[in-house]
């Protein structure tokens, strides 16, 4: 005979268990959550700045109550703008480099083409003309008149870098603040540099063709170099570094894993190898800026906040839709950010700038919602307290691998921070494109100018993205005009060339622009069953003109080339010789073969049209029609588990009756 199911202890633990667990689920669901959030922040008194301005900011610099940005506003119009005091100045042309903090390059178009200018930001001004005539002669000093060397500038208004031919020989190295010329070796590629406060040294990461090798060269303006081999290559452990800056007297670095998250952490140096030590701080995103002191902030949630005492401190309240960052100070700010508008349909940009401007200061409560509601406030805003970053040594200690050494030896004098060191947010940014902050998934670029017969390089590799890239082209212009191309990196695995001869030109207006979007979406339907890569592939094309949107699939004249590196985990499974890349056919439902290379774990493809793509096994009648690809193992298909299913219904079915008897006897 069968007395119990379950004993009578157990039954009055099973209740008390289930009470506590009734309490959390009134607490969670019934408590509003803005309560909770005002009892956790109700300590907190920070300044508000909830107001703000539409149109999307991009090329976000300020120097001290002087801003200058790219600015999209909501009537389509693209135009550099230069603010201060509230008054905003419209300027000719686009940021094209950049001269210390306060002074930049601006590129103008005229009736006799386009020349370089340098803009003073503090004076908000023209001051003159930008060329490289010195840096130009110090090269023809050392390689002849006959040389073809070209000349740019890479970092401040101090240190350029020249490449070209000299004897039938490729030579490639940097022209130092005192004009000297320093070869560096033509096998190295230089990826990211950052100088000492002073600009006498500069610190290069560089790569060295046909090795997997990372090196840190250090270089002083009197031509000495050191070398440090990385430990630890970044290329072999899967991570990347985005920017080095010198912080503190120590050589730092902004690092970003296969995950997307973001640390920054000190190089320590040791006989010839260069490792990465001391985390100073991670983030998820890589969504922070550095102040011209040297610090760290962010924008997130509805608050601004700065890196103080190994721990993120709100400073202000903003809208909460804000999510990219440009700080001069503690009182000089430039945030923007985005927002969906349910009524037009669409994205609306936003900007704020907070200019040591005075607030009262108020308890914190639950962010604006970014949907209009925001209202500007004054009053006094408190601290101007400037603190540098933790966990960096400084002074000139000796111990190893505490300071970073210099090119000819010594410690660098101690610096808050590089005297050009940036202060937008670590987003990448180069002359003529603007690789903004992901949000929701979608990585927003802005493409403001193109080399209408060359092929420029979109390289949004060092940006935290989501599954989409958004590629936005305003120079349109230059696309209808020449015959050169586009090649988007789109984070660690795609490689898009684009030529501009895909685009039926005739549908080119003076107003329209280019829109390419990438996605990618794991584990979708369609390559549920199939000896696949479970990835979903899509490319899309669309021509903007106002409200009008064009969609290219096919395309006028060309094809695009379309490389994917895969991992090993991703590739697990499957025979790489037989992989190929296949086009959806969305009105046929299958899948068509694509012209298909594959080169270790690099799949390349090439396409007269966009669509959604899959990598996957050629069956073994692989053609260029239709195909059925070959199935996974299992046979296991939806018939089956719903057999299954009653099986086990009618089992448990079977089971509860049992007992019933069984208790009842």
């Amino acid at each position: 005979m069968v007395n119990y199911i379950i004993g009578g202890k157990e039954m009055k633990n099973f209740k008390k268990v289930f009470s506590l667990l009734l309490v959390y689920f009134f607490v969670v669901t019934v408590i509003p959550t803005s309560l909770i959030s005002k009892i956790v922040n109700a300590e907190e008194s920070v300044p508000k700045f909830l107001d703000y301005t539409e149109g999307y900011a991009m090329d976000k610099l300020i120097y001290k109550d002087n801003s200058l940005a790219t600015i999209d506003f909501s009537d389509r119009e693209v135009s550099l703008t230069y603010i201060k005091d509230t008054k905003a100045k419209k300027l000719d042309g686009y940021i094209s480099d950049y001269l210390g903090r306060s002074k930049y390059v601006l590129d103008k178009e005229d009736e006799k083409g386009s020349h370089l200018y340098v803009y003073d930001l503090e004076k908000g001004e023209t001051v003159g003309d930008y060329s490289f005539e010195e840096q130009k002669n110090a090269t023809k000093n050392k390689y002849g008149n006959n040389a073809k060397i070209d000349v740019y500038h890479i970092y401040g208004d101090r240190w350029y870098q020249y490449y070209g031919d000299y004897k039938s020989e490729y030579v490639h190295g940097l022209v130092s603040p005192s004009n000297k010329v320093i070869e560096y070796g033509s096998e190295y590629s230089l990826q990211n540099s950052a100088t000492d406060k002073s600009g006498d040294n500069i610190y290069g990461l560089f790569t060295r063709y046909g090795s997997v090798d990372e090196y840190i060269k250090i270089i002083n303006k009197d031509g000495s170099i050191k070398e440090y081999t990385i430990n630890d290559n970044p290329r072999e452990t899967n991570y990347n570094i985005l920017r080095l800056y010198v912080q503190n007297n120590s050589l730092c670095a902004l690092v970003e894993n296969s995950k997307h998250e973001v640390t920054a952490s000190k190089f320590n140096f040791e006989n010839n190898t260069a490792k990465l030590g001391d985390v100073l701080f991670s983030r998820t995103k890589n969504d922070f800026a550095q102040d011209s002191n040297g610090d760290f902030w962010t924008v997130e949630n509805g608050f601004v906040k700065k890196f103080v005492d190994s721990k993120w401190v709100n400073k202000y309240e903003v809208d909460k839709n804000m999510d990219s960052i440009a700080v001069y100070d503690d009182n000089n700010i430039f945030l923007s950010g985005y927002f969906y508008n349910e009524d037009k349909k669409d994205h609306v940009g936003i900007y704020k700038i907070i200019n040591n401007a005075s607030v009262p200061e108020t308890k914190s409560e639950t962010p604006a919602s970014g949907n209009g509601q925001g209202g500007s406030a004054t009053g006094n805003s408190g601290s101007n307290n400037s603190t540098t970053a933790p966990g960096i040594t400084t002074g000139a200690s000796g111990s190893a691998g505490s300071t970073a050494p210099t090119a000819t030896g010594t410690s660098t004098p101690t610096a808050a921070t590089s005297s050009t060191t940036q202060n937008t947010t670590t987003a990448s940014t180069t002359n003529k494109t603007v690789v903004g902050t992901a949000k929701n998934g979608v990585l927003p670029v802005a493409v403001n100018k193109l080399d209408k017969d060359a092929a420029n390089v979109v390289d949004a590799t060092s940006a935290a993205s989501g599954n989409k890239v958004e590629v936005t082209i305003a120079d349109t212009k230059a696309i209808k005009e020449g015959n050169g191309s586009l090649q988007l990196k789109a984070g660690q695995n795609e490689i898009v060339n684009l030529p501009f001869s895909v685009v039926d030109k005739s549908l080119i207006t003076d107003s329209s622009k280019l829109v390419l979007d990438t996605t990618v979406a794991d584990n979708t339907d369609i390559v549920k069953g199939l000896k696949a890569v479970k990835k979903l592939y899509s490319f899309d094309l669309t021509l903007v003109d106002g409200d009008k949107r064009t969609a290219i699939h096919k395309f006028a004249n060309g094809s695009a080339e379309i490389a994917i590196n895969l991992s090993d985990e991703e590739l697990k499974g499957l025979d790489k010789n037989n992989l190929a890349v296949f086009y959806y056919n969305e009105d046929t439902k299958k899948f068509e073969l694509m012209d298909t290379k594959v080169d270790g774990n690099k799949v390349t493809f090439k396409t007269p049209h966009f669509s959604k793509f899959i990598i996957a096994e050629k069956s073994s009648n692989s053609s260029n029609s239709a195909q059925v690809l070959p199935k996974t193992g299992s046979s296991f298909g939806t018939m089956s588990l719903v057999i299954l299913g009653v099986v086990l219904v009618l089992f448990g079915f079977a089971i509860t009756r049992f007992k019933r008897v069984a208790k009842l006897n």
